[in-house]
């Protein structure tokens, strides 16, 4: 059996996979999952809480096994900590580092904070005004407190703010190309 898991936590998770599939739904070559595991190496197959890949065709670095797990590294992991905060800041960050994911979140619920870590150049990436801003997926924003506080309209909007960015447009943009030009190769 599992271990139980507190309301926060799946509050928290919730609300993160809700942004995360509105990312999705408006970001071409993007897929997100929730408690799906990761087939990292032979000695790591973690379940994160939430993930967001690039697909393959769109540089992506993992695949979908014959047995449909997920393997390699994604680009982005989130874990949501209660009582788990030491095991996913330093245990599970340095797993993820060494199978070379690009940006790892940890919701900390009962410290109220999210922490954002950019693996590539080990260093903290800075909330701004209470929202994290993604490096490797442009537009993709996370309101802190509306996850904490579980205001999915503060939550969702936040999110769609980011799908509306420059940054975002110039993403889903040359992500579009990527997958036209796959296609137009396996035609």
């Amino acid at each position: 059996m599992a271990s139980p898991l507190r309301t926060r936590h799946g509050v928290g998770t919730y609300l993160l996979s809700a942004v995360f599939a509105q990312y999705q739904a408006r970001t071409p070559g993007v897929q997100g999952m929730d408690n799906a595991t990761a087939i990292l190496s032979s000695e790591s197959e973690p379940q994160p809480d939430v993930l967001l890949r690039l697909l393959p065709e769109c540089g992506g670095r993992t695949t979908i096994s014959n047995k449909d797990f997920l393997t390699g590294p994604p680009e982005l992991i989130v874990e949501v900590a209660q009582s788990s905060a030491a095991i996913d800041l330093f245990e599970k960050k340095a797993d993820y580092h060494r199978a070379e994911v690009l940006e790892y979140l940890v919701l900390c619920v009962s410290e109220r904070e999210l922490r954002a870590f950019d693996l590539r150049s080990k260093k903290a990436i800075p909330i701004i005004d209470g929202v994290f801003r993604s490096n490797i997926f442009p537009g993709l924003w996370i309101d802190v407190v509306a996850i904490l506080d579980g205001d999915a309209t503060l939550a969702l909007r936040t999110g769609r703010k980011g799908l509306q960015s420059p940054d975002h447009k110039a993403f889903a943009t040359k992500l579009n190309m990527l997958l036209k030009a796959t296609r137009s190769k396996t035609k």
